[in-house]
């Protein structure tokens, strides 16, 4: 059962099929919602669906009592996590052009992530460590992170899926030097990295039976 999943009711006019948002509301700890009706309406449920299309339920008041309690089956959904997840794409020193090695861990390892969230919105991010300038490194990162996007697309993710995004040093995940000074070569490694980051969902929906 999933809980704050956000629900939006809307009434439906019969002949011409527009609708109104007359309510919102989201699952409780039990995955369940409710509404309060009128008689002789037309309604339509929507359900978020993240990754995937939004479950859609029609129903009706027409010929029911104002007593009655309609209770819909249980409707299925994908949960969209919020999730950030940190994959090694080497580069060359001071470079942004990928390497066959970063493009085998593209396919590997990226790819079958981003498959598994078919609507979703991805960020790539790019990090640096604080050798250079705070310019440099912003500038550097970006275009390591648009390498990683112009692949992505090249292998068929849809360009408007895709976020390039180059943070430079300014999130440092390791010290990138030891408490007495010296160079921390491990840490500096550990900044270098690249990002997948799920930001949203695109909106489609998805018509239940």
């Amino acid at each position: 059962m999933l809980q704050d999943v956000p629900v939006n009711l809307y009434q439906v006019e019969k002949e011409t099929e527009s609708e109104i948002l007359i309510g919102q509301t989201s699952t409780d700890e039990n995955g369940r919602y409710a509404f309060n009706l009128e008689m002789d309406r037309n309604y339509r449920i929507v359900i978020k669906n993240y990754g995937f299309f939004d479950k859609i339920i029609n129903l009706s008041t027409e010929g029911k009592d104002c007593n009655d309690t309609l209770v819909i089956s249980e409707t299925g959904v994908n949960y969209l996590p919020e999730i950030t997840v940190r994959f090694n794409v080497y580069y060359e020193h001071d470079k942004y052009r990928l390497t066959p090695e970063a493009r085998t861990t593209i396919d590997t390892s990226l790819l079958p992530l981003i498959d598994l969230f078919p609507n979703a919105i991805i960020e790539i991010g790019s990090h640096t460590d604080s050798t250079g300038t705070d310019d440099y490194n912003i500038k550097l990162s970006q275009r390591r992170s648009e390498s990683v996007v112009k692949y992505l697309s090249e292998k068929g993710i849809p360009e408007e899926r895709l976020q390039a995004k180059g943070y430079g040093e300014s999130i440092p995940v390791a010290p990138n030097s030891n408490p007495d000074g010296s160079d921390n070569p491990e840490g500096r490694q550990l900044n270098r990295r690249t990002e997948l980051k799920i930001m949203g969902e695109s909106n489609l929906f998805y018509e239940d039976e």
